[in-house]
C-alpha cells in the first residue's frame, strides 16, 4: 500500500477503511478503542473517532445509524461526526435530503426511524393485503447483542415510528 496515513502523513498506510488509509499505530490504537464493541455496534472495527495525539475513542452512540449508513453508503458530511471509515453515525445525517411520509404508505427502500433516540432501518417489503391492511418488513440493527434483523413493523416493532423517502 503506497498511500499515507490520514492522520500521520509521514507514516505509510497499512490499512484501508472505506476511503481512508491508516498507519500501524492508528490501526492498533483504534483496535484497542473498539475492542468489545461487537456487542453493540456493527461493523464494530470502525466505530471510533480519532481524538488526536495518536488516541482513538470508541463512539458512544449512533450504532443503528452507523449500521444504516454502511448499508446505504452514506458518507459523513464535512465537519460532521463519522466513523473511522468515513460513514455517518448520526441518524439526522442518514436522513438528510429525505422527507417524512404523511398518510402515504412506505415502499421498499424507504427509511424507518423509531420514536426512540436511535432506532432506524430500511423497508425491505411493504405489501397491501385486501383483508389485513399493510404488512411492512424492516431490516435494522437489533441492539444488544448487535445483529442485523428483519422484523415486522407491526408485530415486532410495535407499529411505532416514521417513514422517510
Amino acid at each position: 500500500m503506497t498511500a499515507r496515513c490520514a492522520h500521520h502523513p509521514e507514516k505509510a498506510g497499512v490499512e484501508r477503511l472505506g476511503a481512508r488509509v491508516y498507519c500501524a499505530s492508528c490501526r492498533d490504537a483504534r483496535a484497542l478503542a473498539t475492542r468489545g464493541l461487537e456487542l453493540r455496534a456493527q461493523p464494530s472495527t470502525c466505530f471510533a473517532t480519532y481524538a488526536g495525539s495518536g488516541r482513538w475513542l470508541a463512539l458512544l452512540h449512533g450504532a443503528p445509524a452507523h449500521w444504516l449508513a454502511h448499508q446505504l453508503g452514506t458518507r459523513a458530511a464535512a465537519a460532521r461526526p463519522g466513523c473511522a471509515a468515513g460513514f455517518a453515525v448520526e441518524r439526522g445525517d442518514v436522513l438528510a435530503g429525505r422527507h417524512v411520509l404523511h398518510g402515504e404508505p412506505p415502499r421498499a427502500g424507504d427509511l424507518w426511524v423509531d420514536n426512540d433516540a436511535e432506532g432506524c432501518g430500511v423497508v425491505v417489503r411493504a405489501l397491501r393485503h385486501e383483508t389485513r391492511g399493510f404488512s411492512i418488513s424492516i431490516r435494522h440493527l437489533q441492539p444488544l447483542p448487535a445483529r442485523e434483523s428483519s422484523d415486522d413493523f407491526y408485530l415486532q416493532l410495535g407499529g411505532r415510528g416514521r417513514f422517510f423517502r
